[in-house]
């Protein structure tokens, strides 16, 4: 009974919720924003807020959501949430997702051009840093303190830990607040394998790199079997090095602090990282790499998602092999290849940042703050509509409907501890990650970030060099005997000495300010 007076309430709110939106909406509480020119074209969070008033009216959002694009019932569940939050905090959202493969080209574009951006999905691999230094994002060092309930979802160090030169640029979703890596394969597929072949690939015990080679009888005996042997690996930092070295520069070529020595290397020089050229290169030439794998129009998740490859990377996450099954649709078997580390970026795996022009910041905080506290909510914009996109069970577990025309993912949504679990989810898993949280190492560099705004050009330089060597290295069609030293000379060319000496200078600054 509950349940459906909740749905008929929902039903009439976005009956008014579209009244209203049809009239046009102002704002609620400081939404005007002063035209503050200074020399920096940064916004702050103060600014935003503190020159403007409460009206009462509601105030609507426009959210730049990471994939999801196209399903069939966002709309309704833009209505339901609208009329939930419309009533309970004076806020209401335009859903704008984006499809995964244009998402950071178009936040990008879009943050500099366009005015109507006020909230977005943000990320250490969307541009993150580029976009802070360009002033796209709003500073809410000062303003995050104040949503008290928003602020004491996540421990203190997270909030820490995510911090750009001492600010606050992102509100992260609280999930696993380190950084590890596994490989995945299909169970079906592992299942055939094992008993027709006798390869166990549950039975691999991975530490790195050197461990590598033992998948190989796998990748042999299923080469023929599915379309893509590797969906994906991730190139020398997660498959080699994440054991040994803290990684600084993630451009492919990767400059990282040995933990052992202390000292700043250039991973691409490494005898380890030619050993795992040579290893990529003898897998493409025995079939297990393909031409789809070089080629960035091809979308992996729809291998992934339809159980038709060897093995892929995957970020370990509690409820590892659940959670990945869950991910792709497909039950999949896991194996841990790295150590689990809480680095400068691993808690900024998935988040939230607000436009530097946005007049609507106390807005966004607000409506964050629910989403992360308040369950209906979570489980509207991961789910979707009760009874339509999934049902609940007695112990209030959830099952995706098989036709659900609105499906999210609580890594990318909300913080893990708020959304229902569902049925494909360990009943412990809430527990699995508070404690796997708590047992991860902390990086040796913890808190150092790189500021490239001194060498913008040579990073320029250097990723067109990446355009050109990275994936087809990674993939093995280049063989590093000729191209490794043509790699690296590239490299130096486009200034990685001077890359290099601007690492070293910020890291020596970090350290003695460590002391």
């Amino acid at each position: 009974m509950k349940k459906k007076k909740l749905l008929a309430f929902m039903l009439a709110c976005a009956t008014a919720a579209g009244m209203i939106s049809g009239c046009g909406s102002q704002s609620t509480t400081a939404e005007t924003e002063t035209a503050s020119e200074s020399k920096s074209t940064e916004t702050t969070a103060d600014t935003a807020a503190a020159t403007t008033e409460a009206t009462g009216d509601v105030v609507n959002i426009n959210w730049y959501l990471f994939d999801g694009a196209g399903q069939a019932d966002q709309q309704a569940v833009q209505d339901a949430m609208n009329a939930y939050t419309a009533d309970k905090i004076g806020v209401t959202v335009t859903l704008k997702p984006i499809s995964s493969g244009d998402y950071n080209n178009t936040v990008k574009l879009d943050l500099a051009a366009a005015d109507d951006v006020d909230l977005c999905f943000m990320a250490n691999w969307t541009g993150l840093d580029e976009l802070i230094q360009s002033n796209a994002l709003m500073d809410l060092t000062d303003l995050l303190p104040q949503y008290e309930e928003l602020y004491g979802v996540m421990p203190e160090e997270i909030w820490d830990s995510t911090k750009f030169d001492g600010k606050n640029y992102t509100i992260p979703n609280y999930k696993e607040s380190f950084s590890g890596y596994s490989l995945i394969t299909p169970q079906a597929l592992a299942d055939k394998v094992k008993e027709e072949k006798g390869i166990d690939f549950q039975s691999l015990e991975l530490n790195g790199y050197s461990d590598l080679k033992k998948v190989e009888p796998y990748l042999e005996a299923v080469k023929d079997e599915v379309s893509l042997p590797i969906a994906e690996l991730w190139g020398i930092y997660p498959d080699i090095f994440a054991n040994h070295y803290d990684s600084i520069l993630n451009k492919g070529t990767e400059v990282g602090v040995d933990e052992t020595t202390g000292e700043i290397v250039e991973l691409l020089k490494t005898d380890a990282a030619k050993d795992y050229f040579t290893l990529m290169h003898e897998w493409k030439e025995k079939g297990y790499w393909k031409e789809e794998n070089t080629m960035a129009d091809v979308n992996k998740d729809t291998y992934r998602s339809a159980g038709d490859y060897g093995i892929s990377i995957w970020n370990t996450v509690p409820d590892n092999e659940n959670s990945a099954s869950d991910r792709y649709g497909v039950p999949v078997y896991a194996i841990q290849i790295t150590d689990n580390k809480i680095t400068s970026d691993s808690a900024l795996g998935s988040g939230w940042a607000i436009s530097a022009k946005s007049t609507k910041a106390d807005a966004c905080l607000k409506y964050l703050q629910l989403l992360n506290t308040d369950t209906t909510l979570a489980d509207l914009f991961v789910y979707g509509i009760e009874g339509t996109d999934y049902t609940k069970d007695a112990d209030g577990v959830v099952t995706v409907s098989e036709n659900a025309g609105w499906t999210n993912q609580v890594w990318k949504a909300t913080n893990y501890k708020v959304p229902s679990l569902s049925s494909t989810e360990s009943a412990d898993k809430k527990e699995q990650y508070t404690e796997a949280n708590a047992a991860a190492t902390p990086q040796k560099i913890m808190g150092f970030r790189f500021d490239s705004t001194n060498v913008r050009t040579e990073i320029t330089a250097l990723d067109n060099v990446m355009n050109e060597y990275q994936v087809l290295m990674n993939c093995g069609f280049y063989d590093p005997e000729e191209y490794l030293p043509k790699y690296l000379d590239a490299i130096e060319q486009a200034g990685m000495d001077k890359i290099l000496t601007e690492i070293q200078t910020q890291y020596d600054a970090w350290k003695s300010s460590q002391n």
